[in-house]
């Protein structure tokens, strides 16, 4: 018996469907603009962070910023930095001390200023200089090169960065600072700088005790007074507070008043 041939192994296989050239033209189209933006991100972001690189960035503040350190003054002034502080005394201590003509506590602006470290002549171990007018300390300063403090500039150097209530401090230090006793024994007059506790914050000396001060400043509710700060050694302490003040009239002297000087601070 003949078998008759089989066809099977001969015959070519048929090829699997799959996709068809469009379709694969297509996937790669889209994966290649997903690549694109891809990249492109990328490098967008690589010029951001090398341009940021390449900005000039503006230099932090250092450590003396805002401080009176910065400003340009003569050997024989000290610093202070212009802002607003707390001029006056509180409620409580003008009730405490009756001290009627002093300003109530208020925020006040100040521009930048020098103020002499010591009362005038400004020379340490030198008494000051006192039994002088307000005329005569004036012509002084302005023969320096100097003027007078205004009363928010000696205030304002007196209570320091803190707004202290004595230039020593804001709680009174015994014996820190030349001054009488609050039962009326007066001090002498001492060298200028010898009560070395007697400063605080911007650092000038007897502000607070030792001779008064004239200031520029009229007093309030006066067209001629001139205002007089910073206690002296034969009045109580607490006429020695920064924001104490008595009034003067132009040609007064006494051998508890003296001065002390200002200045704009140097190019």
């Amino acid at each position: 018996m003949h078998t008759l041939p089989t066809t099977r192994a001969t015959q070519p296989k048929k090829a699997r469907s799959g996709p068809s050239a469009m379709v694969w033209m297509v996937a790669l189209a889209v994966m290649g603009v997903v690549l694109g933006a891809g990249g492109g991100y990328i490098w967008l972001r690589l010029r951001q962070s090398q341009a940021a690189k390449n900005a000039s960035v503006p230099p932090t503040p250092g450590p003396s910023a805002g401080l009176g350190a910065t400003l340009n003054c003569p050997p024989d002034m000290v610093p202070v930095s212009g802002g607003s502080f707390k001029k006056g005394s509180s409620k409580e201590d003008q009730q405490s001390f009756g001290s009627s003509d002093e300003s109530l506590l208020a925020s006040v602006p100040v521009e930048s200023f020098c103020v002499d470290t010591l009362e005038f002549p400004n020379k340490p171990g030198r008494k000051p200089r006192v039994s002088v007018s307000w005329l005569d300390a004036k012509g002084l300063c302005d023969a320096a090169g100097k003027r007078l403090c205004t009363e928010n500039e000696w205030e304002k150097a007196c209570k320091g960065p803190g707004n202290a209530r004595y230039s020593s401090g804001d709680t009174l230090v015994a014996s820190a600072c030349n001054t009488g006793t609050a039962g009326g024994t007066p001090g002498t007059l001492a060298a200028s700088g010898q009560f070395d506790q007697c400063r605080f914050n911007f650092g000038p000396s007897d502000m607070s005790g030792n001779a008064a001060e004239w200031t520029s400043t009229t007093f309030p509710g006066s067209t001629e007074d001139m205002t007089i700060k910073g206690g002296s050694f034969d009045s109580p302490s607490d006429t020695s507070r920064c924001a104490a003040r008595k009034r003067g009239a132009t040609t007064h002297k006494d051998a508890n008043l003296g001065f002390r000087c200002c200045a704009n601070p140097l190019p």
